[in-house]
């Protein structure tokens, strides 16, 4: 034989490098691995009588070695016509050994990504079949999408375009703004009743320095609260204000002292004396003016 088939090459991946060897020999009858002139290769896919030499690359001779021929083919170079899920023969399309022209030899053949594997058993590839760094961000392309996932997830870089269904431990600062949430992506009805409660917030969750200048105006506040508010003002017994370190401190002047004027004092002479609400402490006094009939005309 003149032409030493390379023989089946196997499935490869995708825009793989396909390297194969092919030797040529003398017609006489010694047989002799002899030179390619002229030589050209050519790919056929399936059963089609369209050939393509892209990414086609003959190497006579190669490394010197009379009568040894390498053909590189870059699939790469083609994804159109090198695409996955068919099947590739090589053949020498153009050639002569010692003058006599080989033309038409079929030097190998191969599939991409066309080729499932058979004959493997159930569970025979495993999780601890497959080497620890087997997968890596390197060898999945950056246009893969994993349509789910059942089990928890380490982290998360990219974007998640479906829904999450289970908890999330943290999202990274600035992971959710504003403008990631649509206008309408939180309302009332979205929200369980009983959804936020008390006991939602940490301690201290929510500061002076949580809550927004003017995030708190007379439009956020209903009327039905403001009339709580007022009720319980109203409503708030002068002991409670005494033992409360809210506020500013106890004076004649607030309106706890107005009231306490009212309720416990007594006038000796000139002077009023204002008790606190136990009746013996002095929570302040104040000058009264009486005029010559013994009348009082003022309280200052």
């Amino acid at each position: 034989m003149s032409i030493q088939h390379a023989g089946d090459l196997g499935d490869r991946a995708a825009g793989a490098v396909v390297d194969l060897m092919f030797t040529s020999a003398d017609d006489t009858a010694s047989g002799a691995p002899a030179t390619v002139t002229g030589g050209a290769v050519s790919v056929y896919k399936n059963n089609s009588t369209t050939q393509s030499t892209a990414g086609v690359t003959l190497t006579a001779d190669f490394d010197g070695v009379t009568g040894l021929n390498h053909v590189r083919i870059t699939t790469v170079t083609d994804g159109s016509f090198y695409a996955a899920g068919n099947e590739f023969i090589v053949v020498l399309t153009s050639g002569t050994v010692n003058g006599v022209t080989h033309a038409g030899y079929a030097l190998a053949s191969f599939g991409l990504a066309n080729r499932p594997l058979q004959g493997v058993g159930a569970s025979v590839i495993t999780a601890t079949s497959i080497a620890s760094d087997a997968i890596t961000d390197a060898k999945v392309a950056s246009d893969v999408t994993i349509a789910s996932v059942t089990g928890a997830v380490g982290s998360v870089t990219g974007n998640v375009g479906g829904n999450v269904t289970g908890s999330v431990g943290s999202v990274a600062s600035g992971g959710i703004t504003a403008a990631s949430l649509a206008a309408d992506a939180i309302t009332a009805a979205k929200i369980a009743d009983g959804a936020i409660d008390a006991a939602t917030f940490a301690s201290g969750a929510i500061t002076a320095a949580a809550i927004a200048t003017d995030a708190i105006g007379s439009a956020e506040i209903a009327a039905t609260a403001i009339a709580k508010i007022a009720d319980a003002v109203l409503r708030r017994q002068c002991d409670n204000a005494e033992a409360s370190s809210d506020g500013d401190a106890l004076d004649l002047s607030s309106l706890y002292g107005l009231i306490q004027q009212a309720q416990e004092s007594a006038i000796a002479s000139t002077t009023l004396t204002v008790k606190k609400t136990d009746g013996t402490t002095t929570l302040g006094t104040k000058t009264v003016a009486v005029n010559s009939d013994g009348h009082i005309t003022g309280i200052s």
